[in-house]
């Protein structure tokens, strides 16, 4: 802290520092600033008057060595000399220093200059406002003009009023049209001279707050203003713009930012009215609620003094301020209350929510729905397929139960039908397979194709007494014993037959073996085969991606080589005999018993025995020459049909 020049000081200047800084205060406000600035407790005539009986414990708020004071004290009353006062004021001055921390060190720069300047201004414009309002006129008034109105036309009213008010102009005059209200209102041309002056003065007053903006804003904000807000009871009764229109429209001249939105129409779009509400929830006000200050400046007798009183003042200015905000706060959210804007947002998006709510549960019970229809459709799936298999396997167990009592009915099967009492493990597709060959050979007409269901299975028990009073011919005894030898290898390929284990007595023909011998990579090929390579080449024209391996998958039990093979021998009428499976090539050796005769039978040498035997209580007779001419004879058709076919097919080579 540093002391100012003081005539108790006499001339000398103090300028105690410490580690804290320094603080400029004045003599005049040296009292002031210990009392009010730091507020410490103690009378003020105990700064500059001491007293011989003054105690160390009078100075609690710090350690003070206080025999120099009361001996210089004494000094000075006895010789009567004024620097007593200098003294003590730089002890209190060491005291304050040592134990409550001082501002900043005051600066001479520019920036300092200009904020005294500011601060001097505001308390000139402060002053001469609060002069003008304690006269009870009326600025915009006097200037004939409103508080809306712009500088411009604030200069130019003032001019033609200053015509009209100057005291040099005479008492009688021409007053304008537009002036003569406002003559008529002051008395403009009956006043009296003394009175002119007053008013023009009033009018040069006038126009000087107007003309600043600092200083007409310290006006307005010291003027009356209407701080209504509407009642919850009057926005239900009332026009909703209407009503609320003309307050924003009036509080929007203290909005520090411009333009300010207003509230609208019924029409105003929800960008519009979002913005309109964002601006004024973040209204800043430009009021600052000056005529409220508790102090004056002018009335302040120190510098410390006043800028306590500035503190003071501002405080108070604080709290309005944000009174104000309050109030325009309140003002938004009984206006967003009744804004029928808001309501129809809001309705809107009730609906929306309600509709998208809507859509969700009804997706959920689609999703749910489908979900128990696929559970459903599964379970029938389930159901079908059990029942089909169910029905599968019981056609399966009569399709073996017609076979059996097929192959019963053959006299010459050998070691065969020891064989095909496994028919048990054939499945169904295979069981059907050969049933359906069994049934052409017998000539029974049934459809094997439809779907395994309990009509299917009544429809083959229908067949039952057909079967058993059945009798078969030579010729369909010899296609079922190619059949059930086909069905004996598919139950055990590894099998093999010879002349040791036939039955005894038997009539072997044996047919002379072909001049060309079979190819092993060809194999033998059956009836059947021949028929599904022709359906094959059918189905799968040229071109037809992997078309081989598809037709030997569809033959079964050739490969594609194989397939390939055969067709080219068919396409190029070659002679397809020895890769047939012949019946008669079963006992193709001599018998253990019996005499036998060779004979030629179309060209093909036949052996052939009249000698019969009993094995095991059954009669057992060879085939006849009519019979192997007949199981030959079949077998050409074939082949000549089949031949037929696949030359009408010019592609069938293509692979």
């Amino acid at each position: 802290m540093r002391l100012c020049n003081h005539s108790h000081n006499e001339g000398l200047k103090i300028s105690p520092k410490s580690s804290k800084g320094t603080k400029t205060i004045e003599p005049a406000g040296f009292t002031f600033f210990l009392l009010k600035e730091w507020k410490l407790n103690i009378d003020a005539k105990q700064i500059f008057e001491v007293d011989n009986s003054t105690k160390k414990e009078d100075f609690e708020f710090l350690d003070l060595n206080l025999e120099p004071v009361r001996a210089f004290s004494d000094f000075c009353q006895k010789y009567e000399t004024s620097s007593f006062s200098y003294f003590y004021k730089l002890i209190w001055t060491r005291i304050i220093l040592s134990d409550f921390p001082s501002s900043e060190s005051e600066s001479g720069d520019e920036e300092v200059s200009r904020k005294r300047d500011k601060k001097f201004k505001s308390i000139k414009t402060l002053g001469f406002v609060r002069n003008f309002i304690a006269k009870e006129k009326n600025a915009y008034e006097l200037l004939n003009c409103t508080d809306s109105d712009e500088t411009a036309k604030i200069k130019a009213n003032y001019r033609r009023l200053v015509l009209l008010l100057h005291p040099d102009k005479g008492v009688v005059q021409k007053i304008p049209d537009d002036l003569k209200e406002y003559s008529d209102k002051y008395k403009v041309s009956n006043i009296s001279k003394e009175e002119k002056s007053e008013l023009f003065l009033l009018l040069q007053d006038a126009f000087t707050i107007l003309s600043d903006p600092d200083m007409r804003l310290e006006y307005d904000s010291n003027l009356p203003f209407d701080e209504y807000i509407p009642t919850h009871e009057e926005a239900k009764r009332k026009d909703f713009f209407l009503l609320f229109g003309p307050v924003f429209q009036m509080n929007s001249r203290w909005s520090r930012v411009k333009p300010v939105p207003l509230l609208g129409t019924n029409e105003s779009d929800d960008d519009y009215v979002e913005e309109f509400y964002e601006f004024w929830r973040c209204f800043e006000t430009l009021r600052t609620f000056s005529h409220a200050a508790p102090h004056l400046l002018e009335d302040a007798e120190s510098r410390e003094e006043k800028r306590w009183m500035e503190r003071e003042n501002l405080k108070v200015q604080k709290k309005l301020i944000k009174k104000e905000q309050l109030r325009i706060q309140k003002l938004i959210d009984i206006t967003q209350q009744y804004d029928p804007r808001l309501k129809r947002r809001q309705d809107r998006i009730r609906n929306e929510k309600l509709i998208k709510q809507k859509q969700a549960q009804e997706a959920k019970l689609l999703e749910l729905k489908r979900i128990e229809l696929e559970k459903e459709q599964q379970r029938l799936e389930l159901e079908k397929l059990t029942e089909k298999i169910k029905f599968q396997k019981q056609i399966t167990k009569k399709l073996r139960q017609h076979m059996r009592m097929i192959y019963q009915k053959c006299i010459s099967l050998g070691e065969i039908g020891s064989t095909l009492e496994k028919l048990v493990t054939l499945d169904y597709d295979e069981m059907k397979q050969f049933s359906t060959q069994l049934y052409d050979i017998l000539k029974l007409e049934f459809d094997f194709e439809r779907c395994p269901d309990n009509e299917y299975l009544e429809d083959l028990k229908l067949l039952d007494p057909k079967l058993k009073e059945l009798a078969l011919s030579n010729n369909e005894e010899i296609e079922l014993s190619q059949l059930f030898r086909q069905i004996s290898l598919k139950i055990n390929p590894n099998q093999s037959y010879n002349n040791a284990t036939t039955v005894e007595p038997t009539v072997t023909s044996t047919v002379g073996q072909s001049t060309a011998s079979k190819s092993d990579n060809m194999g033998e090929w059956t009836k059947e085969d021949l028929k599904r390579l022709s359906k094959g080449v059918e189905i799968n024209p040229a071109g037809t991606p992997g078309r081989w391996n598809l037709i030997a998958k569809y033959v079964k039990t050739k490969t594609a080589p194989q397939c390939i093979e055969m067709s080219k021998l068919i396409a190029n009428n070659s002679d397809i005999t020895p890769y047939l499976y012949n019946s008669s090539n079963i006992n193709d050796g001599n018998t253990d018993s019996g005499n036998t005769n060779g004979s030629n039978v179309n060209g093909k040498c036949v052996t052939s025995t009249s000698d019969t035997s009993v094995n095991n209580g059954v009669n057992m007779s060879g085939w006849s020459e009519s019979q192997q001419t007949v199981s030959y004879r079949t077998n050409d058709f074939m082949i000549r049909r089949l031949k037929l076919h696949l030359r009408n097919i010019p592609h069938i080579l293509t692979l």
